[in-house]
């Protein structure tokens, strides 16, 4: 089969292909990598609720991964907890049909503490704890009838190939590979597909903050970052009926082999990481109103570890002889078996995420509000991937050269305000924006606005609370049939490497309560 189908989908494709040799589907461990590397905006309810601005002002227990030196500003030992809901929505849009499906995870955002050392002139402040720092919430689906592709090409050429063979997903046909609805010709395919990723990351510290000169505050952390994330797809394709409500992939269309009525694949794979990194932060105080800081995250190196599960089931209407007859039992009834086989394994490599600079400024003891901004400058095209197998090295080099030419150096900013003009009573308001780090994919900074209170419950007890929306626009890879296969050729006739996807609409919210005790 040659399809020169959709223009404008082969264009599209073409664009995001010329960036690289891989796609971002094939670019499985740059994508992996690249989760390690971003973080959310927040660490605890009371940073979540100011957009996580904390660069030079202290807010909350979690404002340390953001600038270490600010710890040295909490004015009592407080040990600190707090829990986090949170649920993402998004509308799928595939092949002209819209779908909408959800998930959601609760969470602890945060839990440690601090002591402050008793001292005759300035501050030291010692603590430790884990925070939270992103998440891994995604959940979509589709529902759409595809005449110009199926699910089973990539079969073709990826690790399931063995499995999707075994069960006839893909068979030898005119003494080559082709998919088991190419047997006849291709006329589409109703597919159904369910995916979710969840899980989440954080750091476990250790920090150190001292006023070491009359209003120059400088805070240090060791960290271990950890990361947990569990994806799963369910993809299923039935053979169509025509307008009679016959399948369209019949005995005779097949002669020779059976006759299929669905494929059905799902995919599992986890993948576990552990790090280490280093902090260093500056906090200056004497401006008066303003306070300005700044602080440097070390590279963190990943120790990476991904298992995978993948399972293909076909099911067959009948059975059909080389002659084109269908062999039926005893009783005058059709028969087809149901084949199933499974693939699985693991896969371990090192990671290296980018290190982070993050410089900021907050205003202090204004009569109504004091406000915060910070921005970030980080450099995903220096994430490196490491330490793969001798046979996979020409694996780990593409992978590289896929990151060095599609991830791009981003700034990103928050801004938060504190309304201090209602004794006991902190509302909050903060906002956030997150540069999109991936060349080929448009439009896709995501933006988050939060709201938050702080309740002063007594004098050894608070309360934050917060609700923070995020929305953005993005694109989700499904499939990809490589220019190998060659089933999908340019206007030229060129072989090319065509990637299925779902625009997607993302809504998140996530709402956080935070205590703290001070001792």
């Amino acid at each position: 089969m040659k399809n020169q189908g959709p223009a404008l989908r082969l264009i599209i494709t073409m664009l995001i292909i010329s960036f690289s040799g891989l796609t971002g589907i094939q670019a499985q461990y740059s994508m992996d990598a690249l989760r390690l590397s971003k973080q959310m905006p927040g660490q605890d309810a009371h940073s979540i609720a100011l957009g996580s601005s904390s660069v030079s002002q202290l807010q909350g227990f979690g404002s340390y991964l953001n600038n270490p030196a600010v710890a040295a500003k909490f004015p009592e030992s407080n040990f600190s907890v707090g829990l986090g809901v949170r649920n993402i929505e998004q509308q799928s849009t595939y092949l002209g049909e819209q779908s909408t499906f959800d998930d959601n995870q609760t969470g602890i955002t945060h839990i440690g503490f601090s002591y402050n050392v008793p001292t005759e002139v300035g501050s030291l402040v010692f603590g430790g704890g884990y925070v939270q720092t992103a998440d891994y919430n995604s959940a979509f689906t589709i529902d759409a009838f595809n005449d110009f592709t199926s699910r089973t090409y990539q079969f073709l050429t990826d690790y399931t190939s063995d499995i999707a063979f075994n069960t006839f997903a893909i068979d030898d046909h005119n003494n080559q590979l082709e998919s088991v609805f190419e047997f006849g010709g291709f006329q589409g395919v109703d597919q159904f597909a369910e995916t979710t990723r969840r899980g989440q990351a954080g750091e476990y510290s250790l920090f150190m903050a001292t006023e070491f000169q009359e209003d120059f505050f400088l805070g240090l952390t060791v960290g271990i970052p950890v990361s947990r994330s569990k994806f799963e797809q369910v993809f299923i394709e039935d053979t169509p009926r025509d307008r009679s409500g016959q399948r369209v992939y019949t005995g005779e269309q097949n002669s020779g082999t059976y006759n299929i009525d669905r494929v059905f694949f799902e995919e599992k794979i986890n993948v576990d990481a552990v790090g280490l990194n280093a902090r260093l932060g500056l906090l200056y105080t004497g401006l008066g109103f303003l306070d300005i800081g700044g602080s440097y995250t070390t590279a963190t190196r990943w120790n990476v570890e991904e298992t995978f599960d993948a399972f293909v089931q076909t099911r067959f209407q009948d059975v059909v002889t080389l002659d084109g007859q269908v062999i039926v039992d005893e009783d005058d009834n059709t028969f087809g078996p149901q084949l199933s086989d499974e693939i699985n394994g693991e896969f371990s490599y090192s990671a290296t995420s980018p290190a982070r600079i993050k410089v900021g400024a907050a205003t202090k003891n204004l009569p109504l509000a004091d406000l915060s901004f910070s921005a970030e400058r980080v450099n995903f095209s220096s994430i490196r991937l490491r330490d793969f197998d001798s046979e996979e090295r020409e694996t780990q080099i593409e992978e590289n050269n896929f990151i060095s030419e599609n991830f791009k150096d981003v700034w990103n900013f928050s801004a938060g305000v504190t309304f201090t003009g209602i004794q006991g009573i902190q509302p909050r308001l903060g906002w956030s924006l997150l540069s999109n780090p991936v060349g080929y994919i448009a439009e896709n900074d995501r933006q988050y606005i939060s709201a938050g209170l702080g309740i002063g419950v007594n004098q050894g007890m608070s309360i934050d609370i917060a609700l923070q929306y995020g929305l953005w626009e993005t694109t989700e890879d499904l499939y990809f049939v490589d220019e190998e296969t060659g089933i999908i050729e340019d206007d030229f006739g060129a072989p090319v490497t065509f990637i299925e996807t779902a625009d997607q609409e993302v809504d998140r919210f996530h709402a956080t309560v935070g205590i703290n005790l001070r001792f």
